[in-house]
């Protein structure tokens, strides 16, 4: 890719990089613009994981242009089978308002992507042995203008290399977008849980009901590699 320089996202870089997900993610991923969430609602939400997959060495990825300006990010993070959560929620459940209530964010909007995310990604450990080490997909970007040249689709082989010199047993991720589930698909990534986004719901309400790409539902997807 001519013109675009990739490296290891270091925790130098962490400024950068929250305000690419401020300013670009924020208004091009799917559940975040169907909530219309503003630059304060996800403000603490991205800096805990920009700041939280940045702790895991020559894991992250970043690609800038010649004007250093950045492009693109993969923000990946490690863990092993005791760190995942294994709290056992209803999987039937479809209110959420009192989990909302109780986030662990002071606005709303940031405990309804909270509260979702973990959510879906609950019950993991059902489906990796007590010895897994797990490579774990966190945001996966790419800025608007840079659509369509192919750079996603090297985040994802690149970090699939990382799992492999990390001796991980299994790459996981939560894949919200449509057009993300498919690169995952197309890699051989199975889809292990699904939530329908009309089932999320805030005091009855569906919280994800205009989501912008058509897509119905965010897939936990799960990949062995050993």
């Amino acid at each position: 890719m001519d013109g675009v320089f990739m490296d290891f996202a270091q925790p130098h870089d962490f400024d950068a990089i929250f305000e690419f997900m401020q300013n670009h993610f924020r208004i091009i991923e799917p559940i975040t613009t169907a909530l219309n969430s503003s630059y304060s609602d996800t403000f603490q939400f991205y800096k805990d994981i920009v700041s939280g997959d940045l702790k895991v060495p020559f894991a992250s990825l970043i690609a800038r242009n010649g004007n250093r300006e950045v492009i693109g990010v993969a923000l990946n993070t490690i863990y092993d089978y005791d760190d995942l959560n294994q709290n056992k929620m209803d999987t039937n459940q479809r209110e959420f308002g009192n989990l909302i209530d109780q986030g662990p964010y002071d606005n709303r909007n940031a405990n309804r992507l909270a509260v979702f995310i973990d959510f879906v990604e609950n019950g993991l450990f059902k489906f990796v042995s007590p010895w897994a080490k797990i490579f774990k997909f966190d945001i996966l970007a790419v800025r608007s203008d840079q659509a369509g040249k192919g750079l996603g689709s090297y985040f994802i082989n690149s970090s699939m290399d990382l799992a492999r010199r990390h001796q991980c047993t299994h790459i996981a991720t939560c894949a919200t977008a449509q057009a993300s589930q498919r690169l995952f698909s197309k890699r051989g990534f199975k889809t292990i849980r699904e939530v329908a986004f009309d089932d999320f719901k805030d005091q009855d309400v569906a919280v994800y009901n205009s989501v912008f790409d058509k897509g119905k539902s965010a897939k936990l997807m799960l990949l062995p590699l050993l």
